[in-house]
């Protein structure tokens, strides 16, 4: 228990120097031919409470009324929220660049605060019973598996390995960056899994990631014994934006090898 309050107290303490940037200092802006809307809410009966999530809208969104798009959900780290992949991830650049550069077609990516929750308990039922409908009847997005993907660093990470195991039938891809797995759960959801019928899964972890320390392996070896099929990248980088973002071109583009 010690060891992993160690990696949550380092996970916090790089999240909250990371880029991370106070709500009211984060407009909505245009940039280039993709919308950011910022602090858009939702009330929850799960989590007692209004939360909030940013949006990046592709530039023909409002132009082609007819046209709906793939949309992927971008999870945050410990210590985030749902403006962090947009002040320090970038985001919006790089699926701007990804979708001008025809490495993926235009799609939608919903950014959720999640808080500390590791995306479970009341979160977990939040965002699979109320966001994910939420976003589905409120934007124009494509309302199938084959369009639906799940992304995220970190905690960010291990929420989406989570939810890819536990709801394998939403996504068609789970690309989880520098995932942290907290109290062997990840690993557990493996071990008791047959492997049919699970998204495609990507586990992207750093060399010289020292918070996360072995956490990425263990999970890819998991995935190995269980001849679970899956794309492990073990490059250089340690836990910060410069790898992460790096993580989410690579997402990008397994995204658009899956819808072209």
């Amino acid at each position: 228990m010690k060891r992993y309050l160690h990696i949550l107290i380092t996970i916090l303490a790089l999240a909250v120097t990371s880029g991370c940037e106070d709500d009211k200092k984060v407009p909505s802006i245009i940039t280039g031919n993709v919308a950011v809307l910022s602090n858009q809410t939702i009330a929850s009966s799960y989590m007692s409470q209004s939360m909030k999530f940013n949006l990046i809208l592709p530039g023909s969104y409002n132009l082609e009324a007819d046209k709906s798009y793939p949309v992927l959900y971008l999870l945050h780290g410990m210590g985030g929220n749902n403006t962090q992949w947009i002040t320090a991830g970038n985001a919006a650049t790089w699926v701007q660049q990804a979708v001008k550069n025809n490495v993926v077609p235009e799609l939608i990516v919903v950014m959720p605060d999640a808080q500390v929750t590791f995306y479970t308990g009341n979160y977990e039922q939040y965002f699979q019973q109320e966001l994910i409908p939420y976003i589905e009847s409120r934007y124009r997005t494509i309302n199938d598996r084959g369009s639906r993907f799940i992304a995220g660093l970190s905690m960010g990470g291990y929420g989406t390995l989570y939810h890819a195991l536990k709801y394998p039938e939403k996504f068609a891809l789970a690309f989880s960056m520098s995932p942290v797995d907290l109290n062997g759960d990840i690993t557990r959801l493996i071990s008791q899994h047959s492997g049919a019928g699970l998204p495609a899964l990507t586990i992207d972890a750093g060399e010289n990631d020292f918070v996360v320390n072995d956490h990425p392996e263990k999970i890819h070896l998991a995935l190995e014994a269980k001849n679970i099929p899956h794309e492990w990248i073990y490059r250089p980088g340690g836990h910060d934006w410069t790898f992460w973002q790096a993580s989410l071109q690579t997402a990008l583009e397994q995204i658009g090898v899956l819808l072209n």
